[in-house]
């Protein structure tokens, strides 16, 4: 499930955030107070020295409970601090749950879907892919 989150973005456009009252340090750097400064899932989640190979579907980077401490903290499908989205616990139960239901109980075979499906394309606040995908189709096999 993480790994899936880590390739699904969520919302791809950059979210402000606004030191109001004190500049920032960034490495040699030094943020003004009230200069919007943000950053994308997308660019996190595709940061090769955190996670090499990045644009492999690679659940297994996850399997070590050391590892995943470290990485969860780059995680930012549900995005991170105050601005935190409030029902994150309750939306990974639900995934969790019903993955575990669908993947048990019915078979699937990809149906005429490439990456170039799925590849973030364009964005307009959320991502897309190309603009004559289809999308993900699938044949139940059983």
């Amino acid at each position: 499930m993480l790994e899936g989150l880590r390739l699904s973005y969520g919302v791809s456009t950059r979210l402000a955030r606004i030191a109001p009252d004190r500049a920032l340090q960034y490495k040699e750097w030094s943020i003004p107070a009230g200069t919007p400064v943000g950053m994308t899932s997308v660019f996190m989640h595709h940061n090769e020295s955190i996670f090499p190979d990045s644009y492999s579907f690679i659940p297994e980077r996850w399997l070590d409970p050391e590892r995943r401490k470290h990485l969860e903290k780059y995680l930012v499908a549900f995005t991170k601090g105050s601005r935190q989205c409030i029902g994150m616990n309750l939306a990974r139960a639900e995934m969790l749950i019903t993955m575990a239901k669908v993947f048990r109980s019915i078979n699937f075979k990809l149906f005429e879907t490439t990456r170039e499906d799925v590849t973030l394309a364009h964005e307009l606040f959320l991502p897309f892919p190309k603009k004559d995908s289809k999308g993900v189709r699938v044949l139940v096999t059983s």
